[in-house]
């Protein structure tokens, strides 16, 4: 049995914002039992890399890292670019923070799934992040 390590988040937000509506998104989906399919993928692609500055970790592993987590969150962005019927990475696109583009979006006909990307596609073909 390998070892485990308990840890607890607690977040207090304020009610009736983006942020709540996320929550109360991911409570839905059962978040406390599937938290390492909603969260750590989230984690691990944009913060292990950095983590592992913290630690012995050689160039290679952190270069390894970074390239999981830059893959992941390619998936993750042509998972947003299908939900939201914007247009694909090849074509340019300004974005301001917070606003739609000015330019007429023809939808994609690609069926979405109902979650996000999964991280485990690449655990499979790259090796686990443990």
């Amino acid at each position: 049995m390998s070892n485990l390590k308990d840890y607890k988040l607690r977040l207090r937000l304020v009610a009736d914002t983006k942020d709540d509506l996320v929550m109360r998104w991911l409570s839905n989906y059962g978040i406390p039992e599937r938290y390492k399919e909603f969260l750590m993928p989230c984690l691990k692609a944009c913060w292990l890399p950095r983590a592992l500055m913290e630690t012995q970790a050689t160039h290679q592993e952190i270069q390894l890292a970074a390239a999981d987590g830059v893959l992941w969150l390619e998936r993750q962005i042509d998972y947003l670019r299908q939900l939201g019927q914007l247009p694909n990475h090849n074509q340019s696109l300004i974005v301001v923070f917070g606003e739609l583009p000015n330019q007429s979006v023809k939808p994609e006909t690609t069926n979405l799934s109902e979650n996000p990307p999964d991280i485990s596609d690449i655990e499979t073909r790259l090796g686990t992040w443990s």
